[in-house]
């Protein structure tokens, strides 16, 4: 087993990156500075392409019907339930069918 690499919360991220690479890792620990070694997170080369490229899907995802863009901007496939889309958005619509879409 390979021992899990730790970079620190301040590190740039493309140094990050270059470190996974080099390391032939997936993954790295962050810890937080101060050099007590305190794990506060984990992150991944996903995170950081997705970061860089936008939203990355495999075959393995679930497609997702509402995804957030920005607090105020949102992506909604026309597949996305109505009363999904009230519950995420908190909005109410009127005369909504049971398992009506956004397509309908």
């Amino acid at each position: 087993m390979k021992k899990p690499s730790l970079v620190s919360q301040n590190t740039i991220v493309t140094k990050v990156l270059e470190t996974l690479r080099s390391e032939k890792l997936h993954m790295a620990f962050i810890v937080a500075k101060g050099g007590k070694r305190n794990v506060i997170g984990i992150v991944t080369i996903e995170d950081i392409m997705e970061e860089l490229v936008g939203e990355i899907y495999d075959e393995h995802e679930k497609d997702i019907d509402i995804r957030e863009i920005s607090i105020d901007k949102h992506h909604v496939q026309g597949s996305a339930l109505i009363k999904e889309l009230s519950k995420t958005l908190d909005i109410k619509f009127e005369k909504v069918e049971e398992n009506q879409s956004v397509k309908e």
